[in-house]
């Protein structure tokens, strides 16, 4: 039998996600479905609501047979550095058949066309392309501007969708590194991906973690199994906007040194300069207003920031994009599953890690890319102690988390 593949956040895990999984099981009558998935940091930029074993629990409960860490470096990326990190770790199991991923529209011609014509990169598209980032555009917003250009305005709502649009990067990394996975598109159900309001029981995932931020009730957005692996850890949030601890750790790092020393990956001379010659004491959110232009998007800023506080290099991250990683870390297995994960190590290019104490790197690649996850790791540690005295251990004392209540 088949195995599925889903690429995700789940910060938090609610019930669109649960319908992702059922339809994709149905619809591909796999025998496992499992997910590749952020740590406690997002792609935004952003600290992850709760701890990813907690999300990766609650994701296990709501039907998956695995979940797989994508490391901070594919998972803290550029939309396209994060569909392609991604793509690479699947192609590498070998065990993959399907990858399953919502969309507004599934209008598979579309996307057919569109990533074609993204995976060959003609010279039309390249010069419009490079003509847009040069100003300064975010990619996903520049490449939907090329699209629009070449194939004219009709086209403009497909792809601008952010559904669509995350789905056209994963078609073009498929398409781009010839993989025998195939997509699976699933309409999104009810609810916009940044609604801020709810339709019966389907809450985007923005609008949850906003009513988890004000107190506000969330159960009902969520599967009851996996709301119990996680209520624990939501009654102590982690957010960007309530960490004044993020603010003091960039300070730190400003008064030590220049920012054209440190390497510091995706950090232009613009921004650099930006970040020297803001007043200080400054909050997070002051400093993210300050560095926010025409030129550098919000979500840019925050990412960018991240890896400041992180010190995630650009030399770092050339070698991991140039040499692809060969790892993968697993968070949580449903007991049922356990054949998945002997599939995967007798066929996968990837060192599966099921021990974390014991996982030595082989490569460059894989020796940058480990020590950051550890670090990022130890980071939502110390901040989560910090804000609210709660204690989650470090990575090498993780263990995988188990359970067996799966139908």
């Amino acid at each position: 039998m088949s195995n599925t593949a889903i690429i995700a956040e789940y910060n938090p895990f609610h019930n669109g996600h649960k319908y992702l999984i059922d339809t994709a099981k149905y619809e591909t009558n796999s025998r496992h479905i499992f997910a590749i998935m952020s740590g406690n940091f997002v792609q935004r930029g952003s600290l992850s609501i709760c701890s990813k074993y907690d999300r990766a629990a609650a994701a296990i409960n709501g039907g998956l047979s695995a979940v797989f860490e994508l490391p901070a470096y594919y998972a803290l990326g550029s939309a396209r550095d994060f569909a392609q990190g991604s793509i690479q770790l699947l192609n590498a199991t070998r065990s993959v058949d399907y990858l399953a991923f919502g969309v507004e529209n599934k209008d598979n011609q579309k996307f057919d066309q569109f990533s074609d014509l993204l995976a060959k990169e003609s010279q039309t598209y390249q010069f419009s392309l490079r003509e847009k980032l040069a100003k300064g555009i975010s990619f996903p917003k520049a490449r939907a501007s090329a699209l629009i250009e070449i194939l004219g305005e009709e086209v403009r709502e497909f792809i601008t969708l952010p559904n669509n649009n995350l789905a056209l990067s994963y078609m073009v990394a498929l398409k781009q590194s010839n993989s025998s996975i195939k997509p699976i598109m699933i309409e999104r159900k009810n609810v916009a991906h940044h609604s801020k309001v709810a339709n019966e029981n389907f809450a985007s995932a923005s609008y949850i973690r906003t009513n988890i931020m004000k107190g506000l009730p969330i159960s009902s957005f969520i599967p009851e199994e996996s709301y119990q692996k996680m209520a624990s850890s939501l009654e102590s949030p982690l957010s960007n906007s309530d960490q004044s601890y993020l603010s003091l750790l960039i300070s730190q790092i400003l008064l030590d040194g220049s920012l054209e020393d440190k390497n510091i990956w995706e950090l232009s001379p613009d921004f650099a300069r930006r970040l020297n010659k803001i007043k200080k004491p400054f909050l997070y959110e002051e400093l993210c207003e300050y560095c926010h232009t025409k030129n550098l998007t919000r979500t840019h800023v925050e990412r960018v920031l991240m890896h400041l506080i992180l010190g995630m290099k650009e030399s770092e991250a050339n070698t991991i994009k140039a040499n692809g990683l060969g790892y993968l870390n697993l968070l949580a297995l449903d007991n049922q599953s356990s054949d998945l994960i002997k599939e995967m190590k007798e066929n996968s290019e990837l060192s599966i890690i099921t021990k974390k104490a014991a996982y030595k790197p082989l490569s460059q690649a894989d020796r940058y890319s480990w020590a950051m996850d550890k670090k990022a790791v130890n980071l939502y540690q110390s901040l989560l102690f910090y804000r609210w005295q709660k204690y989650i251990p470090s990575e090498l004392e993780s263990t995988v988390v188990t359970n067996s209540i799966k139908n």
